[in-house]
Protein backbone atom coordinates (compact mmCIF):
# COMPACT_ATOMS: atom_id res chain seq x y z
CA UNK A 1 0.00 0.00 0.00
CA UNK A 2 2.76 2.47 0.54
CA UNK A 3 3.99 2.40 -2.78
CA UNK A 4 0.77 3.45 -4.20
CA UNK A 5 1.24 6.54 -2.11
CA UNK A 6 4.89 7.23 -3.62
CA UNK A 7 4.50 8.14 -7.33
CA UNK A 8 6.61 11.07 -8.36
CA UNK A 9 4.48 12.91 -10.45
CA UNK A 10 6.30 16.12 -9.64
CA UNK A 11 9.38 14.97 -11.54
CA UNK A 12 7.61 14.94 -14.65
CA UNK A 13 6.67 18.72 -13.87
CA UNK A 14 9.95 19.63 -13.26
CA UNK A 15 12.01 18.20 -16.73
CA UNK A 16 13.00 20.76 -18.29
CA UNK A 17 15.02 22.48 -15.69
CA UNK A 18 16.85 19.39 -14.38
CA UNK A 19 19.85 19.75 -17.53
CA UNK A 20 20.05 22.96 -16.75
CA UNK A 21 20.28 22.55 -12.80
CA UNK A 22 22.73 19.74 -13.42
CA UNK A 23 24.86 21.93 -15.43
CA UNK A 24 24.85 24.26 -12.94
CA UNK A 25 25.89 21.98 -10.59
CA UNK A 26 28.58 20.75 -12.38
CA UNK A 27 30.73 23.34 -11.80
CA UNK A 28 30.96 23.15 -8.26
CA UNK A 29 31.28 18.99 -8.27
CA UNK A 30 34.34 19.66 -10.40
CA UNK A 31 35.92 22.42 -8.17
CA UNK A 32 35.44 19.55 -5.65
CA UNK A 33 37.01 17.21 -7.48
CA UNK A 34 39.72 19.04 -7.79
CA UNK A 35 40.19 20.16 -4.92
CA UNK A 36 40.05 16.01 -3.26
CA UNK A 37 42.38 15.17 -6.14
CA UNK A 38 44.95 17.67 -4.34
CA UNK A 39 44.92 20.26 -6.87
CA UNK A 40 44.58 23.00 -5.03
CA UNK A 41 46.97 22.00 -1.99
CA UNK A 42 50.26 21.07 -3.61
CA UNK A 43 53.10 22.09 -5.31
CA UNK A 44 52.87 22.29 -9.26
CA UNK A 45 56.25 20.81 -10.81
CA UNK A 46 57.54 21.99 -14.21
CA UNK A 47 57.57 19.23 -17.44
CA UNK A 48 60.74 17.91 -16.81
CA UNK A 49 60.16 16.43 -13.36
CA UNK A 50 56.56 15.44 -13.70
CA UNK A 51 58.50 13.29 -16.82
CA UNK A 52 60.20 12.13 -14.65
CA UNK A 53 58.03 10.41 -12.37
CA UNK A 54 56.44 8.77 -15.14
CA UNK A 55 56.81 4.88 -14.79
CA UNK A 56 55.41 2.10 -16.90
CA UNK A 57 54.32 0.32 -13.69
CA UNK A 58 51.29 3.50 -13.37
CA UNK A 59 49.25 2.31 -16.11
CA UNK A 60 49.04 -1.00 -14.81
CA UNK A 61 45.63 -1.96 -13.38
CA UNK A 62 45.08 -1.85 -9.78
CA UNK A 63 49.29 -1.75 -9.53
CA UNK A 64 48.69 0.60 -6.16
CA UNK A 65 46.11 -1.77 -4.90
CA UNK A 66 48.94 -4.82 -4.61
CA UNK A 67 51.15 -2.67 -2.60
CA UNK A 68 49.22 -0.98 -0.26
CA UNK A 69 47.21 -1.94 2.75
CA UNK A 70 43.94 -3.67 2.57
CA UNK A 71 42.08 -0.50 3.66
CA UNK A 72 43.82 1.90 1.88
CA UNK A 73 42.94 0.28 -1.33
CA UNK A 74 39.00 -0.16 0.02
CA UNK A 75 39.10 3.41 1.06
CA UNK A 76 40.39 4.34 -2.42
CA UNK A 77 38.25 2.09 -4.68
CA UNK A 78 34.72 3.26 -2.53
CA UNK A 79 35.87 6.98 -2.56
CA UNK A 80 36.74 6.78 -6.16
CA UNK A 81 33.69 5.48 -7.20
CA UNK A 82 31.42 7.69 -5.02
CA UNK A 83 33.19 10.30 -6.52
CA UNK A 84 32.82 9.53 -10.21
CA UNK A 85 29.83 7.31 -10.09
CA UNK A 86 28.16 11.32 -9.44
CA UNK A 87 28.74 11.52 -13.18
CA UNK A 88 26.69 8.85 -13.85
CA UNK A 89 23.63 10.52 -11.90
CA UNK A 90 24.07 13.26 -13.66
CA UNK A 91 23.90 11.98 -17.07
CA UNK A 92 20.81 9.85 -16.22
CA UNK A 93 19.02 13.62 -15.04
CA UNK A 94 20.54 15.47 -18.09
CA UNK A 95 19.27 11.88 -20.49
CA UNK A 96 16.13 12.78 -22.21
CA UNK A 97 13.54 10.33 -23.01
CA UNK A 98 13.59 10.17 -26.53
CA UNK A 99 17.01 9.31 -26.47
CA UNK A 100 18.44 5.43 -26.30
CA UNK A 101 19.47 4.78 -22.86
CA UNK A 102 22.59 2.73 -24.20
CA UNK A 103 23.77 6.15 -25.27
CA UNK A 104 23.37 7.93 -22.74
CA UNK A 105 24.76 5.18 -20.01
CA UNK A 106 27.71 5.09 -22.68
CA UNK A 107 27.98 8.76 -22.32
CA UNK A 108 27.54 9.40 -18.64
CA UNK A 109 30.66 6.94 -18.82
CA UNK A 110 33.22 7.80 -21.15
CA UNK A 111 32.52 11.27 -19.35
CA UNK A 112 33.52 9.73 -16.14
CA UNK A 113 36.48 7.96 -18.20
CA UNK A 114 38.02 11.23 -19.23
CA UNK A 115 37.80 13.21 -15.96
CA UNK A 116 39.39 10.42 -13.91
CA UNK A 117 42.38 10.32 -16.83
CA UNK A 118 42.48 14.03 -16.69
CA UNK A 119 42.45 14.02 -12.82
CA UNK A 120 45.15 11.33 -12.55
CA UNK A 121 47.47 12.88 -15.59
CA UNK A 122 47.48 16.46 -13.54
CA UNK A 123 48.78 14.41 -10.76
CA UNK A 124 51.97 13.92 -12.35
CA UNK A 125 52.50 17.52 -12.02
CA UNK A 126 51.77 17.83 -8.15
CA UNK A 127 54.91 17.04 -5.75
CA UNK A 128 54.38 14.51 -3.60
CA UNK A 129 51.28 12.48 -5.85
CA UNK A 130 51.74 9.85 -8.03
CA UNK A 131 48.67 8.71 -10.67
CA UNK A 132 46.69 5.80 -10.65
CA UNK A 133 45.46 5.44 -13.68
CA UNK A 134 43.01 2.59 -12.35
CA UNK A 135 41.10 5.32 -11.25
CA UNK A 136 39.75 5.73 -14.93
CA UNK A 137 38.85 2.06 -14.56
CA UNK A 138 37.10 2.76 -11.76
CA UNK A 139 35.68 6.18 -12.76
CA UNK A 140 34.17 4.21 -15.83
CA UNK A 141 32.80 1.41 -14.21
CA UNK A 142 30.63 3.58 -11.37
CA UNK A 143 29.38 5.95 -13.70
CA UNK A 144 28.06 3.15 -15.73
CA UNK A 145 26.64 0.99 -13.09
CA UNK A 146 25.10 4.26 -11.06
CA UNK A 147 23.37 4.81 -14.45
CA UNK A 148 22.13 1.80 -14.83
CA UNK A 149 21.15 1.19 -11.16
CA UNK A 150 19.03 4.65 -10.91
CA UNK A 151 17.45 3.06 -14.67
CA UNK A 152 16.65 0.31 -12.73
CA UNK A 153 15.32 1.64 -9.69
CA UNK A 154 12.99 4.30 -11.24
CA UNK A 155 11.10 0.86 -13.42
CA UNK A 156 9.76 -0.41 -10.32
CA UNK A 157 6.21 -0.20 -9.97
CA UNK A 158 6.15 2.45 -7.15
CA UNK A 159 8.28 4.96 -9.23
CA UNK A 160 5.80 4.89 -12.41
CA UNK A 161 4.76 7.97 -13.58
CA UNK A 162 1.44 8.08 -15.43
CA UNK A 163 2.55 11.55 -17.42
CA UNK A 164 5.37 9.96 -19.01
CA UNK A 165 5.04 7.05 -21.34
CA UNK A 166 8.58 4.97 -20.56
CA UNK A 167 7.66 5.22 -17.31
CA UNK A 168 10.91 7.59 -16.43
CA UNK A 169 11.20 10.78 -15.67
Amino acid sequence: MLHRSFQPRWIVSIKSYIPATVMLCSVPYLLAVLYLRGWFSHQWLDADKAMAKVNISMVMPFYYHYFSPETVALVSLVSNALLYGMIGLGGYLVCSSSEKLLCGRMMAAVCAACLAFLMESGRLFLDGKFPDFTNVIIAWLSAWLVYGLIEKILRWPWFSCSNSPEGRF
